[in-house]
């Protein structure tokens, strides 16, 4: 998450209400090529975010989908013919997905 001081945050505010002012950027020490360069941080940073909220839309639905599927293989008649050592294995993934799972969804929600 991009961090921003108060000046920065000022000018930017300044800067969207009122239209860049040289003058104003001038006050701040800052010339017009800093103005756009911050402009250009917030608008790539915001960018990166939704990549990273896609990203992690796309992993949750892909383990969902594979989790759904070990699932469904428990309830097969392969399944049932598992030695106990194999169907504790899958139970140890099964566990692991699950908490991965829900720790994905934890994260995308307080992100979204």
């Amino acid at each position: 998450m991009l961090t921003l001081t108060s000046q920065e945050t000022k000018v930017i505010n300044e800067s969207l209400s009122d239209g860049i002012d040289i003058e104003m950027a001038a006050t701040y020490g800052m010339n017009v090529e800093g103005i756009d360069g911050l402009l250009e941080k917030l608008a790539k940073s915001a960018d990166e975010e939704d990549n990273y909220i896609t990203r992690m839309k796309y992993e949750i639905d892909e383990l969902k989908d594979r989790f759904n599927k070990l699932v469904a293989f428990h309830e097969t008649d392969t399944y049932k013919e598992l030695q106990p050592s194999d169907k504790s294995l899958l139970h140890f993934q099964y566990c692991g997905m699950s908490s991965y799972l829900h720790a994905l969804e934890l994260r995308y929600h307080k992100a979204t």
